[in-house]
């Protein structure tokens, strides 16, 4: 491309019509997400993962205190 062309691409942009700019716009800002997830399932999930988290703390800190309380015999 050469300059001149460049400079008619950006001529033609700027001219466009207010209101085929704002159909434009409008179009682009009507598509919807595929999947939208809500706030409430954001909380729910992050909830359900610490709470998976804090478990498998649990089981691991026991299951090493079982396993201490073998060796020594206590």
């Amino acid at each position: 491309m050469t300059d001149s062309s460049d400079f008619n691409i950006f001529r033609r942009r700027k001219m466009m019509s207010e209101s085929r700019r704002n159909r434009r716009k409008n179009k682009k800002n009507t598509h919807q997400q595929k999947n939208p997830i809500t706030k409430k399932d954001k909380v729910i999930g992050i909830s359900a993962m610490i709470g998976l988290f804090i478990a498998a703390v649990i089981l691991i800190i026991y299951l090493n205190l079982e396993f201490i309380k073998h060796l020594f015999n206590i």
